[in-house]
């Protein structure tokens, strides 16, 4: 099972992203993968009913965003990942794209230390792991800032204004029927560029930048 769920997020990650993989990212995720799933049998990373269908959609989407990050925020290198759960999607692009600076902020402490055990285990450096609610955390100025679940538009628009250097990116991921109400009533420091549709029930991927 284990192989077969790593190797259809894997398949479905390159056609998200339209690329091979070089050997060493495929198996940097083949083994993030597996060990989701070896952990999540035993406590709650990414829900234990279907577990492999939820990896394999969670990579899926890491990859799309991915995708709309690396041609829509050229040039950026410095990511946060707001609510990182498991590793998605900031673990995935790290893997996928070994040159960004990473910074994965998960306030849970089971997922943190899951993210820092992989982090050494999958030998990746620049990344850095924040056991901390982001609305305390003072760090440098982001190039972007990403997140899959962490909150409404509303509520972490903000937060994402108060990483980000000026003319940084939010991107994100809703599913398909999402509330727009959550859609901020009318457009402040960040101003939304792209609203988009992805295929297959994926959702709607958004993203704003910040006014410099």
């Amino acid at each position: 099972m284990n192989g077969d769920t790593a190797g259809e997020a894997i398949a479905g990650a390159r056609e998200a992203l339209g690329r091979k993989f070089f050997p060493e990212e495929e198996k940097r995720l083949a083994l993030f993968i597996n060990d989701i799933l070896e952990m999540g049998r035993k406590t709650h990373l990414v829900g234990r009913e279907r577990i492999g269908a939820n990896i394999i959609r969670q990579v899926a989407d890491s990859a799309i965003l991915l995708d709309f990050f690396e041609r829509e925020c050229a040039g950026k290198k410095r990511v946060a990942d707001i609510g990182s759960g498991a590793g998605f999607p900031g673990m995935v692009w790290k893997i996928l794209n070994p040159d960004l600076q990473v910074w994965l902020i998960e306030r849970k402490g089971k997922l943190a230390d899951f993210l820092s055990r992989e982090k050494r285990r999958l030998r990746l450096e620049g990344v850095d792991i924040f056991r901390e609610d982001a609305l305390r955390l003072n760090l440098p100025p982001s190039g972007a800032v990403v997140s899959k679940a962490a909150g409404r538009l509303n509520k972490i628009l903000p937060l994402a204004e108060r990483l980000l250097e000026g003319g940084g990116f939010y991107i994100t991921i809703k599913e398909p029927g999402w509330d727009r109400s959550e859609m901020p009533q009318r457009e402040g420091v960040m101003v939304k560029i792209i609203e988009q549709e992805v295929g297959r029930g994926r959702g709607t991927v958004l993203i704003f930048r910040k006014g410099s």
